[in-house]
This record gives structure tokens, sequence and C-alpha cells, in this order.
């Protein structure tokens, strides 16, 4: 890369999660303002679309406190991610990698709604894929690492790996309970020969 002269690069500024300030009555002005905001422009279809996403999105984070509101670190199911670890425990066994962090609503809603809920807990609970969680909350050099390699830069991010997947396959932002089983069955294939 070609330097010019009498520039240097800036600092890396460190970024902060953001949080969340006020309480209900400010959380019901927000969404207000948010299908207002889509209203004027384009209408009440599209204001419509925007109510539904946030009626589908406000409920899967209820009970959400913030960031007490973790996994247990105990938890059986969830082991803690060493991206180092990985390829090796692939090469015998089906996993199912969660990158996530306590202020990205994305991941709540996955967490909420496909992580914790049958089928995919069940076949955590059964064993036949092992869970590794990522916590991201606060920014640590190894699961950047991590991400970087997969071509992300933040999370939400999952991934499912096997003896048939030993690079992994990369899953949508947004999860779905059939779109983690499929990448289990291709996973699983290499075991079957």
């Amino acid at each position: 890369m070609e330097r010019i002269a009498g520039y240097e690069p800036a600092e890396a500024i460190p970024m902060r999660p953001p949080t969340l300030r006020g309480g209900p009555l400010e959380a019901v002005r927000t969404v207000w303002n948010l299908v207002w905001m889509t209203m004027w422009p384009y209408g009440f279809i599209y204001a419509g679309l925007a109510a539904l996403v946030l009626a589908v999105l406000f409920p899967a984070m209820a009970g959400y406190t913030g960031p007490d509101d973790r996994m247990p670190p105990s938890d059986p199911l969830w082991l803690p991610l060493s991206p180092a670890a990985v390829p090796d425990l692939a090469a015998d066994q089906v996993l199912l990698v969660d990158v996530t962090a306590d202020w990205c609503v994305t991941c709540v809603v996955n967490k909420r709604l496909v992580l914790d809920r049958p089928p995919v807990r069940d076949l955590l609970e059964v064993g036949d894929i092992v869970g590794l969680r990522g916590d991201w909350t606060l920014p640590d050099p190894d699961i950047a690492a991590y991400l970087a390699k997969h071509q992300r830069l933040g999370v939400p991010f999952n991934a499912v790996y096997g003896p048939a997947l030993p690079e992994g396959e990369v899953l949508p932002e947004l999860l779905t309970a059939d779109a983690i089983i499929e990448a289990v069955q291709r996973a699983k294939r290499a075991e079957v020969r």
C-alpha cells in the first residue's frame, strides 16, 4: 500500500456498546416515531409493515433487562467459544457456533425465537450437536479475528461445522430452525460413509 506524504493514520477509536435510556414510555415514543417516519414519505402500507416488524421484535425481547440477562456460563448446552479449537472439534462432531452480544437486537431475537427453542434446543440437549457460544458484548481480539476470517465485521454470526463441513457453513443473520437443521444434516454427511 502506498503511503501519502505527511499523512499519519489515526488511531482506532474504541467503541462502546449502545445503552438504552429511558423507560417504557421512551420505548413507546421511539416505536411511534419509527412508524410515523416510515408512514410520512411512503404511506400506510410501509408504515403497516414497519409496525408488523416492530410487533415481532418487541415481544421477542420481552423480559430482556440488559447485560445481566446473559446465558449463565455454567449452561452445559453452550460451551465457551475457542476459535482455535473449532477445526479439531469439527473433525468428529457437529458444532453450532453462535457469536452474540447483549446489545445486539438480532442476536436476542435469534436466541429467543430459534436457538433456545425446539427443535434446535432439542439437538443440543440430545447431544447431536455441540453448541459453542462466543460473547462479543465487549470486543475480543480472538473473536474479532474469527469473524474476520469469515468476512464478517460484527454480530450476529452463526455457523455449523462438522466432518463434511470442516471450514464451516455460515448461516443467515436472521436464523430459522430449518436453516440450522439443514446445515447440521449437511455437516453430518461424512459420518455416514
